[in-house]
This record gives C-alpha cells, sequence and structure tokens, in this order.
C-alpha cells in the first residue's frame, strides 16, 4: 500500500526579535543576530549572552492569558499563525491532534515556586503553580486554545525534542491515526537553574560578548547560547490538503531518528550513530544545503564537520542559523524546520552568521545569502544524552 505524503501546510514561529514567519524570514536573510546580553543571572551577578522574546503574549486572540506559563503562551501564539497560513478558519477536522515537544518546559516557574516554598511565602504562592510546571501545558494550552478534543500529546526530551515530535507525528498521519496535527512546542530555558548547570560543565560562560558566544563552525567558540523559542507546523495528508485547497508549504519526505546509548550524561563523541540518522534521511537524495545542529559547541560542530565529509563531496553548502536565534533546547529542530521550509518558498540559503571559522575552513559554509533555487533540505539535530534526528524535507 502506498504511503500517503504528509504535507506542511502552515507553519507559525516566534524567536528572539521576530514574532512570525515573515519577520524570521527577513532575519535570516539580512544576517540578522537576534541575541542580547542577560544581566544579573549568573551567582555572582554574572551576565550571559541569550535569545529573549520580549512580549510576553499575556493576550492572544482576545484572551487572557495570564495564568499561563510563558512557554505555553509563546505556543499558542505560532499556531495561531500557523492555523491561519493552513486556512483552516478554527474549522479543525474531528480528528485533529496536537502533538507538542519541549525540553526545559516550565523549569522557569518551577524554580519561582520553589523559592517561595523556601521562604515561606505562601501567600504568594500562585493557585495555578500545577499548570505552570506541568511541561504537558503546551499540548494542552495549544488544544483548548482551539478547541481541539481528538488527542494531545507532549514529547519531553533532549534538544531533539521537535524531531522526535515529527516522527510520532508523521506516523499518525500515515497509520490514519488522526487527518491533521498541530505540531507545536517552545522553550523558555533561560533561568538560574538552567545556566548554573550549563556554567558548570562550561556550556554556557559568563560575561561573554555577543561577539564571542556561541559562534557555530569556530574552534575559538566557548559555549552555545541559550534561547526562548517557538514554533508549530500543521501537517497532513496531501490528497486532503488538495481537497480542501490549502497551500501547500513543503514535504517531510523522511525523517530519521537514532539514539547513542551512552549515559545520561554523555553522547556518542565519534558522531557514528547521528551519521546513520543523517545516511537514512537523505537515502539516495542530495539536499540543496544542509541545515546544520552546529552550534559552537566543539563536540557537536566537529561530529558535523566529519559527518560532513563522510556523506558529501563537498559541493553540497552547508549552513546553520544558530548564529541568529541560539538553541532554543528542544524547540530548536522545529525552528531549524521552518527556516528551512521559508528558504524553500522564497528561493534562498542563509548565511551562517558571527563565526570566523578557525578549523572549518574547508567546508562550504555559506557566509553571505545565496539567493538560488532550493527544492530540498537536509536538518541535522542532535540533543543532550543521545538523541538524534534528521528530516529530509522537499517543496
Amino acid at each position: 500500500m502506498k504511503t500517503s505524503k504528509i504535507v506542511v501546510t502552515g507553519m507559525g514561529i516566534v524567536v528572539p526579535k521576530a514574532k512570525n514567519t515573515k519577520e524570521f524570514s527577513e532575519m535570516l536573510q539580512n544576517g540578522t543576530c537576534g541575541l542580547s546580553i542577560v544581566e544579573e543571572i549568573g551567582p555572582e551577578g554574572e551576565s550571559i549572552v541569550g535569545g529573549i522574546i520580549e512580549d510576553e503574549y499575556m493576550s492572544i486572540d482576545g484572551k487572557n492569558y495570564k495564568r499561563y506559563p510563558k512557554f505555553s503562551r509563546i505556543a499558542i501564539a505560532s499556531a495561531e499563525e500557523a492555523v491561519e497560513m493552513a486556512k483552516v478558519n478554527k474549522a479543525f477536522p474531528k480528528r485533529t491532534t496536537v502533538v507538542a515537544f519541549t525540553s526545559t518546559g516550565g523549569i522557569k516557574d518551577v524554580g519561582y515556586c520553589q523559592d517561595l516554598v523556601s521562604t515561606k511565602e505562601l501567600r504568594r504562592y500562585p493557585i495555578h503553580a500545577t499548570a505552570l510546571g506541568n511541561n504537558h501545558s503546551i499540548a494542552t494550552g495549544v488544544a483548548s486554545h482551539f478547541g481541539i478534543q481528538h488527542q494531545a500529546f507532549t514529547i519531553n526530551d533532549s534538544c531533539n525534542a521537535a524531531m522526535d515530535a515529527l516522527f510520532m507525528a508523521k506516523m499518525l498521519l500515515e497509520s490514519n491515526q488522526t487527518d491533521m496535527v498541530v505540531l507545536t512546542g517552545a522553550e523558555t530555558p533561560i533561568s538560574e537553574v538552567m545556566v548554573y548547570s550549563f556554567n558548570k560543565t562550561r556550556n554556557v560562560l559568563y560575561n561573554q560578548s555577543v561577539d564571542e558566544a556561541g559562534k557555530p563552525f569556530s574552534s575559538t567558540s566557548k559555549g552555545f547560547v541559550m534561547s526562548e523559542g517557538a514554533g508549530t507546523l500543521i501537517l497532513e495528508r496531501e490528497e486532503d490538503a488538495l481537497k480542501r485547497d490549502a497551500d501547500i508549504q513543503g514535504s517531510i519526505k523522511r525523517v530519521a531518528l537514532s539514539f547513542d546509548s551512552v549515559s545520561i550524561l554523555q553522547s556518542d563523541q565519534t558522531g557514528e550513530v547521528l551519521y546513520r540518522a543523517m545516511d537514512e534521511a537523505c537515502g539516495e537524495d542530495v539536499p540543496d544545503f544542509i541545515n546544520s545542529q552546529a552550534l559552537g559547541l566543539t563536540e557537536n560542530d566537529t561530529i558535523e564537520q566529519r559527518n560532513y565529509h563522510k556523506k558529501f563531496d563537498g559541493t553540497v553548502p552547508i549552513t546553520t542559523i544558530k548564529g541568529h536565534v541560539g538553541q532554543a533546547l528542544g524547540a530548536v529542530g522545529m525552528i531549524q524546520t521552518i527556516s528551512s521550509i521559508i528558504s524553500m518558498k522564497e528561493g534562498f540559503i542563509p548565511p551562517t552568521i558571527r563565526t570566523d571559522k578557525v578549523g572549518y575552513e574547508e567546508l562550504p559554509i555559506v557566509s553571505e545569502t545565496r539567493y538560488q533555487d532550493v527544492s530540498s533540505v537536509l536538518i541535522t539535530c542532535h540533543g543532550f544524552g543521545g538523541n538524534n534526528g534528521c528530516v529530509y524535507l522537499e517543496k
């Protein structure tokens, strides 16, 4: 039996300094950096470089979401744009599923509540604390916002969470368990708990300038840049999308996953397990460019370099958008996917910004926006603890 093609009919995004796909496209094409200095976040008042979404989205489509956690609010905001683009008019198919994803979810709000418990300030303890700390508040928030009642799931793992969720969404559609998926997720990880944790392992450093921190494809980079972000795709079977005259933004040809199986503390430093997912996602196809997971950590970026040479002959361009928006942990794979769909729609490869390429000179890294027809993109993604995901997109 022939498997239905899974297509994207809508997308929406909220990242630092871009609140929709139009602004995000302009950021990518112009090589704009959305990162800034986050003050007074270290134990002695140190700063970090981070990506902050300034709009709090307390009200969306006339509804008050003051008591929702920020990660749920920005997911709803991105879903609003995706649903509008998909021309659903909020009349969803009866069998519509929300598949959500995150890594840290409500960790910032849990820390706030714990501080109130520790200081016995229970009068200030929020009545909605349970929802604030529940990572499933992404799926339930989006589903309740649109009145979706069929199914709601949340994938809660590492920086590969969006790829794992995309794999699940594609399977649900291909196996006819649902007729539409609202694939959505978000991260708001910048908190003392996360900053202290990553600083302890020297992955996030204090008191750096924006130019210094998280330089992708550079051996001079010291650490990565943690960021907020949210993104949503509307996924359908191609025949269903065509029946309702929806505009197809792109298609999900293959999603391939692998797991390093090393430890909860380490990843496979050879890159061989990630390579298996990369090779499976490509099959016999060669992409027009690679949207890489490179984020400024030597281990990750070196693996990308090694796997590139193993798979490609040097003619396939490679780029990363982490210089623009940082690493939004579990949402980053979705942000990469949306940027890749924009590239196919508008005909350009975004540049890798904020890098000197030291140690990666032989890679065909795109340094300036390259305008050309883009029919396919390979996306690579990796998460702490060993989850790997690669996606092959086509027009």
